[in-house]
């Protein structure tokens, strides 16, 4: 079967992401449903809704103090019957159902509007303290602002809207710290919160298993979020709405070469289903995947030890920690993932070797904890599942 859509994510000239889609297999993390409450399972505090006919998420009930409930009730718990307002966060996985959360994410370019998650929040990655002060006013006067709009309300009543607004929240991105005004950022702000209330309104006369709103195109979610320097395409599709959207892709027309031979598109795709990765030095990485975990392997291969037996088994171990990170991300692997380097007794060296996963862990757009090295010198990482691992058809 052939890809509907690729895209693969370069830095530093090397692919480090692949997002394949396939026409039979819609996309929906991001997507906004009115759902009906299934069951409520006590036990475990959390309930199972049907966003679609026939279509499940698991919702747990710990972490989800805001309910948007569009039927009438008497009680702010979750309860069989229910129609409530979630956002897909994780799509089904093998036999696993989708995983679906209360709080409701609208994403921008400069910022990440949360119903369900009030107060300011600014990136990490914005180290400046005077002007995360600033930006953080800047969103809190936006907000008292909004909270006076009456041309928000539609359906719902001065109360309902007052909650909602003492109910949300938003995240300032990283590309904020640009902004030489602020008026973009207050004009997204706005626009975002006209989002959420266009949701809210539609959600109050729609029935249960109802889709309110479709989270954007995967490829233009990563073309905006990726701050790519330059974002090509041979799909005239794309080029449009990449256009539309202020992002300057460049068209690529060569019917001599086409854009997948150019980028060796199809070399790359072998390599992600290969199970084993040549380094440089002449070392491999060994991928195999369980049904708990994934193991990785570090091995010496072809690799001259030289005369320095213990810096050469450093140099490797660096060069197969950047690489090991560099797979996680290209074929998206998630959950428990265990990484056998090659024994070093020198502390330092297992620390220089931690520390190396460590930075690489932080370019990595999904959540991403390097846990440590076990007394067996297996270093134990654990990556966020939102998409099923890259398979190719």
């Amino acid at each position: 079967m052939t890809p509907a859509d690729i895209a693969v994510l370069y830095e530093d000239d090397s692919p480090v992401n692949v997002d394949i889609f396939y026409e039979d297999e819609p996309y929906i993390v991001g997507n906004i449903y009115v759902a009906h409450v299934n069951d409520v399972v006590k036990n475990i505090n959390a309930a199972f809704v049907e966003y679609d006919n026939g279509k499940k998420a698991y919702l747990s009930l710990e972490n989800e103090p805001t309910v948007f409930f569009t039927n009438k009730k008497n009680t702010h718990k979750v309860c069989e019957g229910d129609n409530i307002l979630i956002q897909i966060k994780k799509e089904p996985i093998k036999t696993k159902d989708a995983v679906c959360s209360t709080t409701i994410e609208f994403p921008s370019k400069y910022a990440v509007l949360t119903y369900g998650k009030p107060g300011i929040n600014v990136s990490t990655k914005i180290k400046n303290d005077p002007l995360r002060k600033e930006l953080s006013t800047i969103c809190n006067d936006a907000i008292k602002e909004l909270s006076h709009d009456n041309s928000l309300y539609g359906m719902l009543t001065p109360e309902m809207f007052s909650n909602i607004i003492a109910n949300t929240g938003v995240i300032i991105r990283t590309e904020a710290k640009d902004l030489e005004d602020y008026k973009p950022l207050k004009d997204e702000l706005l626009c975002l919160f006209n989002d959420l209330f266009s949701c809210l309104n539609k959600a109050m006369y729609s029935k249960g298993r109802t889709c309110i709103k479709k989270a954007p195109n995967p490829i233009i979610l990563l073309s905006k979020n990726s701050q790519a320097e330059s974002i090509i395409t041979d799909d005239k599709g794309y080029f449009d709405i990449l256009s539309e959207e202020d992002l300057e892709p460049i068209f690529y027309e060569d019917a001599l070469l086409p854009l997948y031979k150019l980028y060796s598109i199809e070399s790359l795709l072998n390599d992600i289903k290969s199970r084993k990765i040549w380094l440089k030095s002449g070392a491999y990485l060994v991928i195999d995947y369980t049904e708990a975990m994934t193991v990785i392997d570090v091995n010496t291969g072809k690799c001259d030890k030289g005369k320095n037996k213990a810096a050469t088994i450093l140099k490797i171990n660096l060069e197969a920690a950047v690489e090991a990170m560099r797979q996680l991300r290209l074929r998206n692997i998630s959950g428990i993932v265990i990484i056998d380097f090659i024994d070093m007794t020198d502390t330092s060296y297992k620390e220089q070797l931690l520390s190396t996963l460590k930075q690489e862990a932080m370019k990595d757009t999904i959540k991403t904890s390097i846990m440590g090295m076990t007394r067996l010198n297996l270093v134990e990482i654990t990556r966020m599942k939102i998409r099923e691992r890259v398979t190719i058809k």
